[in-house]
């Protein structure tokens, strides 16, 4: 067997393990490295590699905890910590919070701004609260509410808040008992900024889209919604229909303002569209606001994320619709991953 037949075997044990591969010895790492040149293996992360097509198919979330698993393999003792730990738990958080490839780990000792190499981010965990660290698909990892309380105090509130609803949603967190957890002497710096998080998080949201809109809603300075509100509407046939909305505004006036948010896969994933055209499916929200507007519902706002991330397009259909907008909030702003 040859030795790059020998690598691409490793190379798939490795990702059956939902790991990355890492070479043993130098002669298999002077051909990795010949392979990478030749696009035939990625480099996710520094000393480790994938098979291309593989990689490109594993969504964010995949690829940390690919990662995170991988270190702690080639280096016992390591923590995954922060918005890499909340990787390794699957709760909901965006993309782009890893487009950088860093990986967040947690130390007891040390300087926490020092890193071993660009892609590792220290942050300090007080010998103390080493009980917070588990062992989760093979990685060593803190729980999840030391996840949360390091995600808060290091991520922007609209970062931070869909690992929080995520958690609660998924009943890895009681709330009580974190804040609880938060007031506690010596459990860190900045410790009221996840305490201010949770305040307002109550994993109501279906998915991490929802959260990251909700959040980004609250910072615009627009009043918090009522979530996933049922209206019984009487639909074209005479028959009695449930419409469950993701989000309403009740304003003094009396009047009723829907939100909700599209999400793009409706339209082009087999999966959602049910072999429907997307004509068919425009028309079927169509008849869904009109059966809305017949339960007494004044305005129905439709955005999608890119209008969140936007803000200005999402700022502009919520107060067309009539959404009373008041002064931005002044929120509590992270000090950096420390």
């Amino acid at each position: 067997m040859t030795m790059r037949l020998h690598i691409k075997q490793q190379v798939r044990q490795a990702h059956q393990a939902r790991q990355c591969y890492t070479p043993r010895s130098n002669t298999e790492r002077v051909t990795v490295r010949r392979m990478a040149e030749s696009c035939e293996l990625v480099t996710p992360h520094r000393g480790m590699y994938a098979e291309p097509e593989y990689w490109s198919m594993l969504n964010h979330i995949s690829k940390v905890q690919h990662i995170g698993s991988t270190l702690c393999r080639e280096k016992p003792g390591t923590i995954i910590a922060g918005i890499s730990a909340a990787a390794v738990w699957g709760l909901d958080h965006s993309a782009y919070l890893h487009k950088s490839g860093v990986i967040t780990i947690a130390k007891p000792y040390g300087n926490p701004n020092r890193a071993t190499h660009l892609q590792l981010h220290r942050i300090y965990l007080p010998a103390r609260h080493m009980n917070h660290v588990t062992m989760h698909n093979n990685t060593q990892v803190t729980d999840p509410t030391r996840t949360l309380f390091d995600c808060g105090r290091t991520e922007a509130f609209h970062d931070a808040f869909p690992v929080f609803e995520s958690a609660i949603r998924q009943n890895s967190v009681d709330s009580t008992a974190f804040l609880e957890y938060c007031s506690q002497a010596y459990v860190g710096r900045n410790r009221h900024l996840p305490a201010f998080v949770m305040s307002k998080a109550r994993g109501l949201s279906e998915n991490g889209g929802e959260s990251f809109a909700l959040a980004v809603i609250f910072e615009l300075g627009f009043p918090w919604p009522e979530q996933q509100v049922e209206f019984t509407c009487i639909g074209p046939d005479g028959a009695r229909k449930v419409r469950r909305v993701d989000f309403a505004w009740y304003l003094p006036d009396g009047r009723i303002v829907v939100g909700e948010l599209d999400g793009q896969q409706k339209y082009v994933d087999p999966s959602m569209t049910g072999g429907r055209s997307i004509a068919a499916i425009v028309e079927d929200e169509r008849e869904r606001s009109q059966m809305l507007y017949r339960c007494g519902v004044s305005a129905v706002v439709r955005f999608t994320f890119d209008d969140v991330a936007r803000r200005a397009p999402l700022e502009r259909k919520l107060r067309e619709a009539g959404v009373p907008r008041g002064a931005p909030p002044v929120l509590p702003q992270p000090h950096g991953r420390r």
